[in-house]
Formats: C-alpha cells, structure tokens, sequence
C-alpha cells in the first residue's frame, strides 16, 4: 500500500506533462510528446526515467504512444480515494482553460448518465443509431439483434424507451443536431432483422412496433421496417392482428389508387404547378446531386417534376425544428469532426458520413415519397414494366430482397487466396506471371475454381484473378479452345446463363451453366460487418440444379447432392470503412465444384467444359495517394484455357 500515493504522484505528473490545452479556436489540442517536452522544458527522456526511476525498473525507450497508456496501466493500481484524487488533478489543469458554455454547458440534471448498466448502455447505443458515421449504427444495429437473441429484456425496454421519447440523452452533445430519424430507422432495420429470428423479445414492444407502422408515419423506411417486424410477430404467433390491418401492412407501401400507364419521358408533361407554389423563396437548395438523381427519379413516377421533389421536400424540412439553423450551419463541420472525403457522395451513392445536408435532405426524400404513394396515383412505363416506384424504393432498402442483411452472407477470406508472407518482392513481379500461376487458380485440393473474381491487396501490389467457364459441344470443343487461344483475352467472352452472347446453332453449342445475376447493392452497403462483399452469390443454372438433383443450404453457400457437398459459393471482404471510398481492399467470390462431380456433370449433358483463367498484376491506385505504377503503364492480363472432357481429362495448350 505504501506504493499507492507515489503512483498518484507520477499520475499527476503525467496528467501535468502531457500539456492538454486549449487553442485560440476553443478546441482540444493533444501535443505530440515532443512538442509538449519542449513547452515543459524538459526532455522527453527524462519524462520516461523519472516514472521509471520511482519504481525500480530498468531503463527503456517507450515511444509517445507506450507513455500514455502509463495511466491505464497505473490506474487499476490505485485505491478509489487516490484514484479519484489523481482524476480531479488531471481536471483541474483544465479550470483555466474552460468556460461554463463549453461542451454542455453548466451542469444539470439531464447531464448525468443512469445509474442502471443496462440503462446506460441502451442510451450509449440510441446514440450510436444516430450518429453521422454509416458504420457507427450498422455496429449498434448488430448490438440490438444481438440483445434480442439474447433476450436481454431491460436493455431492450431502455432503448425502446428512448425511440419513444425521442432526444438523445447524456450520451451526446446538445450543441450538435442528433439525428433522431437516423436513429429510429436503424433501430427499425435492426428489430426487423431480429423478429424473424428472436420473436419472444419483442412481443413486449408490440404497442410500440404498431405504432411505427401506423397510416399517421410518413417516412416510407421507417415504416416499412416496422411492418415487417409487426407481420413478422404475427406470423410468429407472438401477436394479434386483424385481418385488415395485416392486409395494410403487406401494402404499406403501395400506392392505394389505380397505376397509370405512361412513358416516362413525357410525364413532366402533366406535372401539377400547384406542388409547386413559389419556389424561388424556398431556402432549401439541394445542389447538383440531390435534384436530378434523389428528387427527380422519384417524382418521375407520380408524374411530377424535379423541381416538384425538391419543393415538397423543402417543405418537410420546414416542418422540422432548427432545420433551417442546420442547414445553413453545420456544427460539425465548423469543428472540423468530419474527415477529409468521408462526406462525398455522388450522383446515387451514399456518403460513409452524413453531414447536415444529406441528414435533411435524405430524410425528407422518404417522407416526400410516403406523401406522394398517398396522394398521387403510380406511373409505370408500358415498355418498361419493372421500372416502377419499387424498384426505386428498393435501391434505398437492403441489399438482399429475402431481408437478410450482407454480413449474414460474408465468408471467411479463404486462406488460399491470401498473400504469401515474402522479405523480398522480385523487381519483374507484375509481368513474371507462369503457367503454374494459373493452375495454382483452377486447382484447389480435390476441387476445381469454375467461376468469379477476387483482388488480393498486399501493400502496394494488387493481384486480380477472373475464372469463368462455360459448356461446349463435345465435337467442337477442341476447336474452341485453339480459336481461344490464339486470341486476345479482350475480344472474347465464356457467358454465364441467359446471356445473349450465348450460341445455338446447330452443332455449335456454347451453353451458361453459371448464374451470376449482377451487383445489388443497399444501405447495408456500408456496413462494416459486410466487409464490402457483392451480391447476390454465385449459383449453378436452375437445369444443372434439377439434372443433378442438387440442393442448396438457406444462404447458398453449400450444394448438396445425395449425402455429399459437391458446390462451394463463397463471398469475403475486407473493406475498410474508415477510408476513402476508391481505396482498394482485398475481396471476392468463387464458385467451388467438386472435380468427380464435373464429370459426372458432363458425362449426363454429353458436353465439355471450357474454363479460362486470367491473372492481372498491377500497382494500387488511390485517388488519394496517386498512382504508384512505374513507367510501364498498363499491363493486360494475362490468360490461359483449359478444357475439361466428359470422361475427366483435362486439357490447355
């Protein structure tokens, strides 16, 4: 115990020699060790010898970042009374420094967290569902489906609690806009998720769940997630609905009056001027973006004009308290919080984080569409039946139309895949690419790699394999792949299913046997749990499925047939969500077969297979760290065929 009040001691010491202080702009400024040594008029050595120098220990170079986690180190050390008496030596160097309307203010009552853990936590997590950062409430969005797998019931109450009431709490700063919509969206998107799964824990917040499906909830996500959770409890049994109410939750968002039938490009024609009003006072400016590719697309389907969009959402925002103060004055933005990039976002892409502008605007943009679905008939293209309001609200949902969400289907980065560790890189790396190299692609232990594509980022190098294969009629397979092979990689294509470049003609058959239907992406996009992967995943053509009498497990990873696995569909990212959004990341998927079972595939189609793999070698590239290339410039990939016979032979040149 005689320890303690020296370790209080060199706490202090620590507090003092760190040289927190406040700037001329009033903001925090954390010094380098350095720089605060200098101002300390001391060494940053003998910052380090006098903690070492009091407790006995050997002499040791601890860089800035080893010297602040002293406390840490220190802290569990200490008994509550000295603890508490370093703390308040540490905030007292602050008394000169800070005024009474810094932060929060003056101290009150609502500044003080619950004494309750759970309590605490569920307002710790409400505002994480609010926060700017995308990546912030998909992290508290897995925290909630968590709680209700795991019926954490006072957790649960707490923060349903704080959706009703609405602010934000102790957990944020008054002085900032909380974004209480963000907040209740992600709160929705996580319970829908939760209620197929773990119904029991909600059935307590049915009241609350009805409510937000209610006709009076305007804002079309908010109350589409909320459906789905109320539909999903009483499919479930946990709940009662009346015959009607399910009927207006299964439509809640469809328009309730007759589709029209027009071409889009002449529905402007018919637009009504009095949405309009006078729009030149509206001070709500949507910029270049928001109009043409947010307000525009959406008003198109209710025969209306962008400028209609934009001066009905304009009138949302004027309905809300301190819009108008956020809109012109983003507090953040005037700290500086945001990172350099993190804000931008183009045409219909989403930002990683929101600012004030997009907060308003993007929120307005579902409540507008909510107004519209109850007041205007839907319009649909005659020659363009799928283009309709749904396909548009979908662009705006999650990713997968089953509700799922993307990080339920992200697979582990397959170890085969992943860089060899090497001390050496060869000078010629980018263009030394072997025959082996594109074995070591097709051949994967017993299995073949049949279809995909997948980048590896190792430092600076960027390695992009893309394998695709299709079926060929036996008599002319061999002329194929000679025809292939002396051809550019460039100028030739082996299609998946139902693509048109396809052939049937006679004994020419060039037959898909893969089904690769495209890149979805949603608001779970920019999850972090998602990794960045694409979907949906790879999966064998629907006449392999019933020739070979294959079935698949619910996510489409693994295909059965019999007692034996005989497909691998696999997906994996590693996206990194805090940087730029054209920095490169590692990712992929691949489409796995058992070799036996390629045979026995061919053997019952009376066809070949021809595969061929392309390897491209490159430097990284970020817009933000340039280009590292040298002088060589772009080197094509690189590419071999294979061809695979019915009786199991395989083939290349």
């Amino acid at each position: 115990m005689s320890m303690k009040p020296a370790l209080a001691e060199t706490l202090k010491r620590v507090f003092r020699r760190c040289c927190i202080t406040f700037s001329k702009s009033r903001q925090f400024e954390v010094f380098p060790l350095e720089r605060a040594c200098t101002l300390a008029g001391i060494t940053e050595q003998e910052v380090i010898q006098d903690v070492l120098n009091e407790h006995g220990c050997r002499t040791e170079l601890f860089d800035t970042s080893r010297l602040f986690t002293l406390v840490g180190l220190l802290a569990p050390q200490l008994s509550e009374d000295i603890a508490l008496e370093a703390l308040k030596f540490g905030l007292d160097l602050f008394e000169d420094v800070l005024d009474e309307d810094d932060g929060d203010g003056p101290w009150t009552p609502p500044l003080e967290p619950p004494q309750d853990v759970e309590a605490a936590l569920s307002g710790y997590v409400w505002a994480a569902m609010a926060a700017p950062e995308t990546s912030l409430r998909w992290q508290a969005a897995h925290v909630v489906r968590a709680w209700c797998q795991l019926n954490c019931e006072g957790a649960l109450s707490h923060l349903i609690a704080l959706a009703q009431g609405g602010s934000g709490g102790p957990f944020v700063d008054d002085q900032l806009p909380f974004y209480d919509m963000h907040a209740r969206q992600w709160l929705l998107i996580a319970l829908a998720r939760a209620a197929k799964e773990s119904p029991a824990a909600l059935t307590p917040h049915s009241d609350f769940l009805v409510k937000c499906a209610a006709p009076e909830e305007r804002h079309v996500l908010i109350r589409g997630f909320a459906a789905e959770v109320v539909l999903a409890l009483a499919n479930a049994d946990s709940i009662e609905i009346a015959a009607d109410v399910r009927l207006r939750l299964e439509k809640i968002n469809e328009s309730p009056l007759p589709v029209k039938r027009s071409k889009r490009h002449n529905r402007c024609r018919d637009s009504k001027e009095a949405i309009r009003g006078d729009r030149d006072k509206s001070q709500f400016h949507f910029g270049l973006d928001f109009g043409p590719y947010w307000y525009g697309p959406l008003a198109s389907y209710f025969a209306l004009s962008q400028a209609d969009g934009e001066h009905a959402a304009a009138q949302v925002i004027g309905e809300w308290p301190n819009a108008s103060e956020w809109w012109r004055k983003d507090q953040r933005s005037i700290r500086g919080t945001y990172r350099e990039g993190e804000t931008y976002h183009s045409h219909r892409s989403y930002p990683k984080t929101d600012d004030c502008h997009f907060y308003l605007s993007y929120h307005a943009m579902l409540i507008v569409a909510g107004d519209l679905l109850a007041q205007y008939p839907e319009h649909r293209d005659p020659d363009n039946p799928d283009d309709d309001f749904a396909g548009w609200l979908a662009e705006h949902n999650l990713s997968r139309l089953d509700r799922g969400w993307l990080a339920d289907r992200r697979d582990p980065e397959p170890l085969d895949v992943l860089p060899t560790e090497t001390t050496t890189i060869p000078v010629d790396w980018r263009w030394s690419i072997h025959r082996g190299d594109f074995d070591e692609q097709l051949f994967r232990a017993g299995k073949l790699n049949l279809w995909g594509r997948h980048t590896v980022v190792d430092g600076d190098r960027v390695q992009v394999v893309d394998v695709c294969s299709t079926l060929v009629s036996s008599d002319r397979s061999g002329a194929l792949l000679r025809a292939l092979h002396g051809a550019d990689p460039r100028e030739y294509y082996l299609p998946p299913e139902d693509d048109r470049r396809l052939i049937s003609e006679g004994a020419f058959q060039l037959t898909g046997w893969i089904r690769d239907s495209g890149r979805d992406e949603g608001i779970d996009k920019l999850d972090p749990w998602a990794g960045g992967i694409s979907f949906p995943p790879i999966v064998p053509a629907q006449f392999v499925v019933d020739t070979m009498n294959l079935h698949p497990d619910s996510e489409n990873r693994l295909w059965v047939r019999g007692d034996q696995t005989v497909m691998w569909s696999e997906v994996w990212g590693n996206c990194n969500d805090t940087g730029p959004h054209d920095e490169e990341y590692s990712h992929g998927r691949r489409f796995l077969v058992s070799q036996a079972f390629v045979t026995e595939l061919l053997d019952n189609v009376s066809m070949d297979m021809i595969v061929e793999v392309q390897v491209q070698r490159r430097s990284t590239y970020s817009r933000y760290a340039g280009k590292k290339d040298d002088d060589l410039g772009y080197i094509p990939s690189s590419a071999r065929l294979f061809l695979i016979k019915s009786d199991g032979g395989i083939y290349t040149l």
